[in-house]
């Protein structure tokens, strides 16, 4: 047990840092999958998160815990052990191994040095299944990830953490380079045992493809969310431009840069944005033709000035009933109510929708018109069965 609260520390590090790391690669995983597949599975993103939570965690074991500059500074040790099969020999020599003595065999294995041995094929083990079931490499390509991956925690530690440090804190051991390409090399030819229970990537390709033909609720979010950043970046500008500074016309300058966007751009594109064409989706006419430039503006303005700006107006007129009386206070509160009301009703239209995959949204039925996927399977039976 004591030599696990070596890692323990690494590993708990690697918790915490986890959902930020994650966080980065949501987004753009998320839209490379839409991009592709017009569907993100759940499977498949648990491989992925868990393929990154497995990375922090090796680099971790690899150079935590960290000490201090002059803590390092003051270190005499040699910097490199390039002797291959060092710790081996040093495992037998600990245990007085005699190939006669049966008792030997088994002390070599509760030595110090064989548990590290063991702990580095350990540690890249996982990578080996990880590349041959989701990354589809084969027997050789996994054994040069697994030395490079293994080189590269080797080089930071000889580096001193890329030069951080004035010298290196950790020995660079040609032992380890051996026995984590062997884990992941084992890690390869273990892999079929957990791939019995899984389901093939190829399975999992026909499902995303299968999913894609179909405009889910998030894959239009994800299309609008790239679209708003859009707006984003052209209204700070145009505001800057033309020396507004308040907080209030900032935001009319970026709402007019959303309908201008939303409405003449997307009828110009034929229905497509620049977040519609990363998530493979454009917009169509009910029958399945370019809509009108009426239908793009009801569409917009019904969705971008009514229906998703209904809570802000309702909390604004719930705050002005504070001050207001007589007939002013129950108009304002007819205003809070309604436009409060009328977005509720619209989240559980949306709720609705996830569920259903049928019913059409108040924006879509005044404008008559729908998102259309673009996505074009390259093969393929239809999935037989969800993920």
């Amino acid at each position: 047990m004591s030599h696990l609260a070596d890692y323990i520390g690494p590993i708990s590090t690697a918790v915490w840092v986890f959902p930020f790391v994650a966080l980065v690669f949501t987004f753009p995983y998320i839209v490379s999958r839409y991009h592709k597949y017009g569907a993100v599975l759940f499977l498949r993103t648990l491989l992925v998160y868990s393929f990154i939570f497995y990375l922090l965690c090796v680099y971790f074991l690899g150079v935590l815990p960290l000490p201090s500059i002059a803590e390092v500074s003051k270190m005499t040790g040699d910097w490199a052990q390039l002797v291959p099969f060092h710790g081996l020999q040093n495992a037998l020599a600990e245990a007085n191994f005699a190939p006669g003595d049966a008792a030997s065999w088994l002390r070599v294995f509760s030595t110090d040095s064989f548990f590290y041995l063991a702990a580095n094929v350990a540690m890249l083990f996982p990578l080996g299944i990880y590349l041959r079931y989701y990354f589809r490499q084969n027997f050789l390509q996994t054994v040069r990830w697994g030395f490079l991956v293994s080189l590269s925690i080797e080089l930071l530690q000889l580096t001193g953490l890329l030069f951080i440090y004035p010298r290196p804190y950790r020995l660079f051991d040609v032992d380890d380079l051996i026995t984590n390409t062997l884990g992941a090399a084992l890690g390869y030819l273990i892999a079929p045992l957990p791939m019995k229970i899984l389901p093939s990537q190829e399975r999992l390709d026909r499902i995303a493809y299968h999913r894609g033909e179909r405009v889910s609720i998030m894959r239009a979010a994800v299309a609008a969310g790239i679209d708003w950043g859009v707006c984003a970046l052209i209204a700070v500008p145009v505001s800057r431009l033309l020396g507004v500074r308040s907080g209030e016309h900032i935001l009319g300058v970026y709402v007019f840069s959303v309908l201008v966007y939303f409405i003449l751009v997307q009828y110009l594109a034929r229905g497509r944005t620049l977040g519609k064409a990363l998530c493979r989706v454009r917009l169509v006419r009910e029958d399945g033709g370019r809509p009108r430039l009426w239908q793009v503006a009801v569409r917009c303005v019904s969705l971008y000035l009514i229906l998703l700006a209904a809570p802000y107006v309702g909390f604004q007129a719930w705050n002005a009933m504070i001050d207001a009386t007589g007939w002013r206070f129950f108009a304002l509160g007819a205003v809070a109510v309604l436009c409060l009301g009328l977005f509720t009703a619209f989240v559980f239209m949306c709720f609705v929708n996830m569920l259903t995959r049928a019913s059409r949204l108040p924006h879509e039925r005044l404008s008559r018109t729908r998102n259309q996927s673009t996505v074009r399977r390259a093969s393929a039976p239809d999935a037989d069965g969800p993920q």
